[in-house]
């Protein structure tokens, strides 16, 4: 069957071991955000088992295998609005090619989770989870929370190429819970991180130029990059904004019927 079957291999998320203090997988840093990510057609036998340094999604995975599967892209209603973009080019020319220059990655942040009143109480499975948290430093991952009830969202781009450069630009902004979307207005943090010669491998706190070691987002000198980088973050966001979404579920069924409408936010990756 390997020399019939296209196959795919794919991770949802990195994993930290205690880099920059942190371990598990709840960030929208380099080790949170990276993944595994693997297709193989037996049609391409001379790129087969390449390994190439061209930017990828996890939403590109269906246009590819539709693409590879059909011979074309997807096709027919609803796909105008379908993320992603097909990485047939890429397998075909691994090292030369490149279908987008900006992977992007968003991760909410809480005061607290089961203490909350957006907390999910109809799942049942408080644990650990219930955290009273004080500081940024010990802000929850908002496990359970309604997606309504977030209090900030992270918004990532890893770049790559001549005009955006290879960085890892970030920015904390205040979520808003009724229309479900950042405020931009209230943005509360902003990170920066060199991977200028980063192939994957390296260990990326080690460097203190180079990696997640040094925030560069509020040096001086790298101020244009910074807004230039930050208004190619908010066009990359809005490409998977819902326009003019409808009113926040948890607290319309709450406002209603006073329980709980089971929406929750959960993973980190778009």
């Amino acid at each position: 069957m390997a020399d019939d079957v296209v196959t795919s291999f794919i991770g949802d998320h990195g994993w930290s071991l205690g880099e920059a203090d942190v371990t598990c997988k709840m960030t929208p840093d380099e080790r949170g955000t990276r993944i595994p990510f693997i297709i193989s057609d037996p049609r391409l036998k001379e790129t087969q088992g390449t390994h190439t340094q061209a930017l990828a999604e996890a939403v590109d995975l269906y246009p590819t295998l539709v693409e590879l599967a059909m011979g074309g892209p997807p096709t027919g209603q609803g796909t105008s609005d379908l993320g992603g973009q097909s990485l047939v080019p890429v397998l075909k020319d691994p090292v030369k090619t490149v279908v987008k220059d900006v992977a992007l990655t968003q991760f909410p942040r809480c005061w607290q989770n089961t203490s909350s009143v957006n907390f999910d109480d109809t799942r049942g499975w408080p644990g650990d989870e219930n955290n009273h948290t004080a500081s940024w430093d010990s802000m929850s991952d908002c496990h359970w929370v309604h997606r309504d009830g977030l209090d900030y969202m992270a918004y990532s781009i890893r770049t790559s190429g001549a005009y955006l450069g290879e960085w890892r630009y970030t920015e904390w902004v205040e979520w808003d819970g009724e229309l479900l979307r950042p405020d931009w207005g209230k943005v509360v943090g902003r990170e920066l991180f060199n991977h200028t010669g980063d192939d994957g491998l390296a260990w990326v706190y080690d460097d203190p130029v180079v990696g997640e070691y040094v925030n560069f987002a509020n040096d001086p000198r790298m101020q244009d990059e910074v807004a230039k980088l930050s208004s190619r973050l908010k066009q990359e966001v809005a490409t998977y904004m819902t326009p003019n979404p409808p009113a926040a579920p948890y607290h319309a069924a709450t406002a209603a019927s006073g329980s709980g409408s089971g929406f929750e936010s959960n993973s980190g990756s778009m």
